[in-house]
């Protein structure tokens, strides 16, 4: 059975940010001050100097930077709600237990390629195009599976 959540993919992809960063960088800082409480206060940029892995790097700069501020966070949180509503009301009306999706629709970028990748000869953001199929479930709290499907030549 096909279906369709025309918003899904809108919603998610404001708040998807908003939450992983404000979450990550205040659980992250919990945790270290919590294990440290004797060595002082700990700020997410603490850790960039021993990040050695660009990729990770450039995500941990990305929250130190984006500084999302409680009424972003949420806003970001009331459109999560909105979205865990559609997913509700889709599941009540169409009877569906589950929902089946590739994971991704392109192949995974080469080792380097971290900004853009190549889809139907135009450059894409490689996050938003990797996750565009699993980050509404994945905002909305939605539980699902995911497996990789084998490509033959």
């Amino acid at each position: 059975m096909e279906l369709s959540l025309p918003d899904d993919l809108a919603l998610a992809t404001g708040p998807g940010i908003d939450l992983v960063f404000y979450e990550a960088e205040r659980l992250l800082a919990t945790r270290v001050n919590n294990a440290r409480s004797h060595m002082g206060s700990f700020d997410i940029t603490d850790l960039l100097d021993s990040i050695e892995s660009p990729d990770v790097r450039a995500t941990f700069e990305s929250i130190a930077s984006a500084q999302v501020t409680a009424s972003a966070y949420e806003h970001a949180r009331r459109i999560r709600w909105r979205l865990r509503r559609l997913y509700s009301e889709m599941f009540a009306a169409s009877g569906v237990t589950a929902l089946i999706a590739p994971t991704v629709h392109v192949l995974p970028p080469l080792i380097g390629q971290d900004q853009t990748i190549e889809v139907d000869g135009k450059p894409q953001p490689v996050f938003s195009t990797i996750t565009r199929n699993t980050a509404p479930g994945s905002v909305a709290g939605v539980p699902d599976a995911v497996r990789p499907r084998p490509i033959h030549p």
